[in-house]
């Protein structure tokens, strides 16, 4: 596997394994296959430091099933913990392949599981300051205009996105 681009920390701290290496995995990121997955883990745990965590952004994914499908709120949340379980299903079956040393060093979260006090507080720190500051709140959607790629969205869920 080639990492194209190296955010925050230069390859050669990588390649020394300076760092624990955390996989992010979005449900709505169809080029997480088994084999992408394998390929990710295999080369965290040649570059590690001690562990490898997985964080599987399960509630996160509800907000996009929300905006881009229409569904309910409770529905949308229902899919995304529902879709969460298989993603970590098909995680734990390659984890499963392992051996037992690197098994060991393998951590696999969904997103409840890093959703603590000190998170939530930052969330609302977040949320406030959208709400009253007009030039963080341009900033935060216009990244997510380009990220997400929007043009038929509403404001209103460009917002929620």
């Amino acid at each position: 596997m080639k990492i194209g681009k190296y955010l925050n920390v230069l390859e050669r701290e990588v390649k020394k394994r300076k760092f624990n290496i955390c996989i992010p995995i979005s449900l709505g990121n169809k080029s997480f296959t088994r084999t992408l997955i394998t390929e990710e883990i295999l080369w965290a745990l040649d570059n590690t430091r001690e562990q490898v965590a997985i964080l599987i952004g399960d509630k996160l994914q509800a907000i996009n099933y929300e905006v881009r499908s229409g569904y309910s709120v409770d529905r949308a949340q229902k899919v995304a913990i529902r879709k969460g379980e298989e993603m970590k299903n098909i995680v734990m079956s390659i984890i499963g392949e392992l051996s037992s040393k690197n098994q060991e060093v393998i951590h696999v979260l969904k997103w409840s599981d890093i959703e603590s006090k000190k998170y939530h507080s930052m969330v609302d720190i977040l949320v406030k300051e959208f709400k009253t500051n007009e030039k963080f709140k341009s900033v935060v959607l216009a990244v997510v205009r380009e990220a997400n790629q929007v043009d038929n969205f509403t404001n209103e869920e460009i917002e929620k996105l």
